[in-house]
């Protein structure tokens, strides 16, 4: 296997897995749930042994960080509804 297939195998496995846990993580903060409770069940399913392992998925993506951002100007980390119209 030559070095550059090797390395774009290995790129696309992250990509699948930062899709996975953003897309994860959306649909959690639309649904209303506690992401901080629910990150270890998602830090499990990508192998990780904590959540401190799995925040490097979670890049800047805007419609994350606007879900993140309704959900503390809702105050406090409680539960806010989904997306602004």
């Amino acid at each position: 296997m030559s070095a550059q297939s090797w390395l774009c195998r290995r790129r696309h496995n992250h990509d699948l897995r930062h899709t996975f846990a953003v897309t994860t993580m959306l649909d959690w903060y639309r649904g209303g749930h506690d992401v901080q409770v629910r990150l270890p069940l998602l830090s499990t399913w990508l192998g990780h042994v904590d959540p401190a392992s799995t925040y490097w998925y979670l890049h800047a993506v805007p419609e994350l960080l606007a879900c993140a951002a309704r959900r503390l100007d809702a105050g406090a980390g409680a539960p806010a509804t989904g997306p602004a119209s």
